[in-house]
């Protein structure tokens, strides 16, 4: 089998946790990196989260931290929501780092050594991404296409037109989505649509290991958090879409859309407008609720690394 080979641009959370345990499960991806970003809490918070659910899975490749801030948007965090800062119970001992290696020097290495084109999974705010595209141009040719998570074609739920990662940083998306390289969206409008709790994990997980238990405990932690703040009786996998439209991109139904994003000052900013130009990303619409929550069971049911 031909593996794409992809790099993880993170800012961990739960779902991201998910999204990453979801690429390395993947028999068709190769991950070769993953670059960390600020967004659902500080860059440090999200590096070490990052760091945190690589020892756990046992990931030997590159990691990396990116931006803190926004190209020029004040800093935004979603901590109370989706950060590890206060993750249940997992505590994970990292050792300590001699040299840390910047995002920006990671991609430069990977895409410049890289004999096959890679495509990059974006979880977060699109910042790195943005700053890869801007300064090395020479780099494009060996970036195969760009799979991101982020905005909403409907309601937002940073502002009633934003989607949080496209908020945070629309000077970047906006770079992206004027890069002219392949580009799909999983917007809220699909990823809103597949709810996943531990009840499902534990109908096929009998007997957890110590491994899955901590995704499961990790579900169940974001659980209680959603059932108190949006009363939603699981949890929305909103970034391991992102993963499975570039591993298994026939689960899904989408079109070409021309997309734009607002990067005004006014309540407005972060929105993503269908306009009549060209059409410029693939935008993921539907999928079958069961395939995703499958893809999910399934790669916390492979685990046999313990911590």
């Amino acid at each position: 089998m031909t593996k794409i080979p992809v790099i993880l641009d993170v800012d961990t959370g739960i779902d991201d946790a998910l999204a990453i345990l979801l690429t390395i499960d993947q028999p068709n991806l190769q991950l070769l990196g993953i670059a960390c970003v600020y967004g659902n809490g500080p860059i440090e918070e999200t590096y070490r989260n990052t760091r945190s659910i690589a020892k756990v899975l046992n990931i030997k490749v590159p990691i990396s931290k990116g931006s803190a801030y926004p190209m020029i948007n004040k800093i935004l965090h979603s901590r109370e929501v989706r950060s590890l800062k206060d993750f249940g119970t997992l505590k994970i001992d990292l050792d300590a780092e001699k040299h840390v290696m910047l995002a920006s020097a990671m991609y430069v290495k990977l895409l410049g050594e890289t004999i096959e084109p890679v495509t990059i999974i974006a979880t977060g705010p699109l910042t790195n991404v943005a700053h890869v595209i801007q300064n090395h141009p020479e780099l494009l040719p060996n970036i195969k296409a760009i799979s991101f998570m982020g905005g909403s074609l409907s309601v937002g739920n940073i502002t009633r037109f934003a989607e949080f990662n496209a908020y945070s940083d629309p000077e970047a998306l906006n770079i992206v989505l004027n890069s002219n390289l392949p580009l799909t969206m999983a917007g809220l409008d699909i990823t809103r649509s597949t709810l996943i709790t531990s009840k499902d994990i534990l109908k096929k997980v009998k007997t957890p290991n110590p491994t899955q238990k901590i995704f499961i405990d990790l579900i169940d932690f974001y659980t209680e958090k959603n059932k108190h703040k949006e009363n939603l009786e699981g949890i929305q996998i909103h970034d391991s879409f992102a993963v499975m439209a570039v591993s298994k991109l026939e689960m899904f139904v989408g079109e070409m859309k021309p997309i734009t994003v607002n990067i005004s000052k006014d309540e407005r900013r972060g929105e993503i407008t269908v306009t009549s130009e060209a059409p410029n990303v693939f935008v993921l619409n539907t999928v079958t609720s069961k395939s995703m929550i499958n893809v999910t069971v399934d790669s916390i049911h492979h685990l046999e690394v313990t911590p």
